[in-house]
């Protein structure tokens, strides 16, 4: 099954959630669950470039905002869900902290706000392009059982009991 990735940028293939989810909104843990399902995390933003690229991906749609994978658990301290370095932010002043998770616009220059964490809302997945992921539980293991005979190769005397000779062995 080969990665059949709509939307690729830097070397990542974005899922949108109103275009690949079963529930197009959830709440924050069940939004990373699904990422998870098809193989990504809720997305962490690099650059400008990149918030600019995923702002694109909503364009023509209805949709005014979305949960991405930036969590903070105090003030001025947020963090990408991924481990990934917040090395970029794009995090609107007067956000105010009215919770633990973001939401990015989607309107004039793609800011982020926070957000209650339990408030189901669209979200957007990241994954490294290329990734074939087969959402569908691997099949179970069959153990197959031990033999009513067993010819002894498996037991711990590897040998059987005996004389053991050898030609040309003095």
């Amino acid at each position: 099954k080969t990665d059949s990735c709509a939307h690729n940028y830097n070397g990542y293939c974005y899922l949108t959630s109103h275009e690949n989810a079963t529930s197009p909104a959830l709440p924050f843990t069940s939004a990373q669950d699904a990422c998870r399902q098809n193989c990504g995390e809720l997305v962490s933003i690099h650059s400008r470039r990149e918030n600019s690229y995923v702002q694109n991906l909503y364009t023509n749609t209805n949709i005014s905002a979305f949960l991405i994978g930036a969590l903070t658990t105090a003030p001025l301290t947020p963090y990408w869900i991924d481990q990934s370095r917040w090395d970029y932010g794009h995090v609107n002043p007067r956000s105010g902290s009215t919770g633990s998770c973001f939401q990015m616009t989607t309107g004039t220059d793609g800011t982020w706000y926070q957000v209650d964490c339990k408030a189901s809302q669209y979200f957007l997945c990241k994954r490294p392009a290329g990734t074939v992921c087969n959402s569908t539980p691997p099949p179970p293991v069959i153990v197959t059982p031990a033999p009513t005979n067993p010819s002894g190769c498996n037991s711990t005397s590897l040998f059987s009991s005996g004389t053991f000779t050898s030609p040309n062995y003095p």
